[in-house]
């Protein structure tokens, strides 16, 4: 049929809108590629694209199919009036996560773009939650972690690669750009350069850990990682083991080097990575740095102690997670995941219903002499920090980090940085934590 003959059968506006919807589908647009003008809309090949903010970049959101409409059939009647057929909205693209086979969300890169699957299979660069729905404190802790510097910074993370034959080269090259992405953000916090080795290897690289990882590192910093290693031997044990693989960091002070071990099966793929490791393994590099290189006075636990158990590793999972992932939906939803994860894993052992229970958390996890105190250092240690972030802002826990060769001990260095010894903050930390620890257990 002709334009001419079509436009007889329909009304003159559907005919400019048909016109007009082709004219803007004309441009070629694919999902996860840049654009131009936030929220912008296109329609090509029966979707419309919307341009989005992702982190710092304006991307094209995945195309959402236009329903088509009917249009109105003339009849030989003058006074009968053409109706349309109702056409059914669109069902709304799921924002929940789904699930790899170690049961971790699953993520994957596209010209440098993250992606998350979904529930149904879809992957997304986007989420529809607004911001509203999430905590103040918990969106002020991650705004504060991304804050990019006013300007170039002087200083930057310099990293030294070490990677043995058989790491996935893949998943090697990812977490050379996660490192990226911290350095970017963290330099700003440097007073000078700061040499990282970066030492990756697999169950298989026999050769390398004898005579290669002996010149980086001293037996007593990786001695501990030859079981991971062992570990990777069968699918079942690695996924038994972590499904992703693990690492170990730190800053030796006298020789102005860090160093970040990554680990991992050598048959692991994109489907086992979890891009919060390597921030998490940095953020480790980083906290020592400023310390003056890791030292301990005395036990975790103890009054005298600098470092508890909570602030090195809950601390490291608040920034790595904050680095790691660009939404703060993702952010979220990590977040939740791995405390939930514990307190179904230890639900028979603890409860946390009123603020008097989750001080004595805190307390627990100042050390990690047992199964359910290492986990929960992680997992409540990062919402315990994460209040900390969000309640004083990033630089606080840069020099919360600066003041420890300053101090005396953990208390009084809260004392000296944000003006609230460890009973007060704890105390102030209680009703946040319990609101995040109610929540979840409700889900299940």
């Amino acid at each position: 049929m002709s334009w001419r003959s079509l436009c007889k059968a329909l009304s003159l506006s559907l005919c400019l809108t048909l016109i007009f919807a082709n004219a803007v589908g004309a441009q070629k647009v694919t999902a996860g590629q840049p654009c131009k003008i936030t929220q912008q809309k296109v329609l090509y090949k029966g979707s419309t694209y919307t341009c989005i903010k992702n982190g710092k970049k304006l991307v094209w959101s995945k195309g959402i199919p236009t329903p088509k409409k009917s249009v109105p059939v003339p009849t030989a009647t003058p006074t009968a009036t053409p109706t349309a057929t109702p056409t059914a909205t669109p069902q709304a693209i799921s924002d929940v996560p789904g699930r790899g086979p170690t049961g971790r969300f699953q993520y994957r890169f596209i010209n440098g773009l993250m992606q998350r699957k979904n529930v149904d299979g879809v992957w997304r660069s986007d989420d529809s939650r607004p911001v509203s729905a999430f905590d103040q404190i918990r969106k002020a802790a991650f705004d504060s972690i991304r804050s990019a510097p006013n300007s170039t910074p002087n200083y930057s993370f310099i990293i030294r690669n070490n990677i043995a034959e058989n790491y996935p080269s893949d998943l090697a090259g990812h977490i050379q750009n996660a490192i990226q992405d911290f350095n970017k953000l963290m330099s700003q916090y440097l007073t000078s350069n700061v040499n990282v080795d970066l030492i990756l290897l697999t169950e298989k690289d026999d050769r390398f850990l004898r005579e290669d990882l002996p010149r980086l590192l001293n037996y007593e910093n990786y001695v501990f990682i030859l079981d991971n290693l062992k570990s990777y031997a069968t699918q079942e044990s690695f996924y038994n083991r972590s499904g992703t693989g693990g690492g170990t960091a730190g800053f030796i002070h006298s020789e102005n080097r860090g160093y970040y071990l990554g680990h991992t099966a050598s048959f692991a793929k994109m489907e086992t990575f979890w891009p919060e490791i390597a921030p998490h393994e940095m953020a480790h590099v980083l906290q020592f740095y400023l310390s003056r290189g890791y030292f301990s006075n005395c036990g975790e636990g103890q009054e005298c102690s600098k470092y508890h158990g909570h602030s090195v590793e809950g601390s490291a999972n608040t920034l790595g997670m904050a680095v790691a992932f660009p939404l703060l939906a993702w952010y979220s939803d990590e977040m939740d995941k791995i405390l939930k994860d514990g307190i179904r894993a230890f639900k028979s052992q603890i409860s946390v219903k009123n603020k008097d229970d989750a001080i004595s958390l805190f307390r627990l996890i100042e050390s990690r002499n047992t199964e359910m105190s290492q986990e929960f250092s992680y997992s409540a240690g990062q919402v315990l920090w994460e209040y900390f972030i969000g309640t004083y802002g990033f630089k606080k826990w840069i020099e919360f980090n600066s003041n420890i060769p300053k101090t005396a001990n953990f208390g009084e260095n809260l004392k000296f940085t944000v003006g609230i010894d460890k009973q007060g903050f704890y105390e102030a930390a209680a009703p946040y934590f319990l609101s995040v620890w109610e929540r979840l257990a409700k889900e299940g």
